[in-house]
């Protein structure tokens, strides 16, 4: 199809991010068989209870950090996965693209909506998109790289309980996860935070960040998440030679042809004492959709 693009480069993949419509998006990720939306949804879902018991609510107000066109917020809210929207996503565009859309996730939609969701990325017409088709409840471009969050977004901060993130690019936007859980905590919100960083990516300096704040840092997974597919031998280099410059083992990062990485979850300090991460379901990609 003709707005079909191999993702080579981190350019090819800024070209097709903030588009309109979603569909050479999901195009290009197929390939590589990207999976980070079912892995941080399943986590949510599955954790829901125990989350909400833990602010005492019956639903959760979460924000997605870097949303783009709302896998994640798809997935908490309707029975579908990531091959799901690779299958569907493969076809031209219709003429009512957003009626259209909406109307394919609407036939799937859980009976009921645990989730109150905004979404958060300076893709501005990804996330329109997402609202739009109804995938979230507010949206935000703020640039948290460049400015201080707007008085919208403070406003959602205020009452947020969980802040993730599924597949950001770390590398660039740790300062801007910080400055966001940040701002929320000089709110008095205390949210958990659910990230994945890759093994080239160093967050020791983001969890030392965390620590000011009274928050603790533990990984959810029991063994390596795979992330996505390799694109290419030269990305299979340039990652190794990022690890290995971070003083780790560059065998770590990978499984076969496959990035893998851990997930972590971050809470303040005395709910982490009394809710021990042995006791919430665990990040496993030995099953389900991961």
């Amino acid at each position: 199809m003709s707005d079909t693009i191999i993702i080579n480069t981190h350019r090819d993949f800024d070209e097709i991010y903030n588009r309109p419509d979603p569909r050479a998006y999901y195009r290009a990720l197929k390939p590589a068989g990207y999976r980070m939306p079912d892995v941080t949804s399943r986590f949510l879902r599955d954790n829901h209870a125990a989350i909400a018991e833990a602010f005492s609510v019956p639903k959760l107000h979460v924000l997605d950090f870097a949303c783009g066109f709302g896998a994640v917020a798809a997935m908490l809210r309707h029975t579908v996965t990531m091959n799901d929207l690779f299958s569907y996503y493969d076809t031209d565009a219709p003429e009512d693209l957003h009626g259209a859309d909406a109307r394919f996730y609407g036939s799937r939609r859980y009976r009921e909506d645990r989730f109150d969701i905004a979404g958060l990325d300076i893709a501005t017409q990804a996330v329109n998109y997402a609202r739009a088709c109804g995938l979230i409840d507010k949206g935000f471009d703020d640039n948290l790289l460049e400015a201080e969050a707007g008085e919208d977004l403070r406003a959602f901060l205020k009452g947020t309980h969980v802040i993730y993130e599924a597949g950001a690019v770390l590398s660039v936007l740790l300062p801007a996860l910080a400055r966001l859980l940040e701002t929320a905590t000089s709110l008095g919100a205390r949210p958990w935070l659910v990230y994945a960083p890759r093994y080239d990516v160093d967050d020791d300096a983001f969890i030392r960040s965390l620590g000011a704040l009274d928050y603790v840092v533990e990984p959810v997974n029991s063994h390596p998440i795979r992330y996505r597919r390799l694109i290419s031998q030269e990305e299979r280099e340039l990652h190794k030679s990022t690890i290995r410059a971070l003083g780790r083992d560059p065998s770590d990062g990978f499984e076969g042809d496959w990035i893998v990485l851990d997930q972590k979850l971050a809470r303040p300090r005395g709910v982490a004492d009394a809710m021990p991460v042995g006791t919430l379901q665990r990040t496993d990609t030995k099953g389900g959709n991961y």
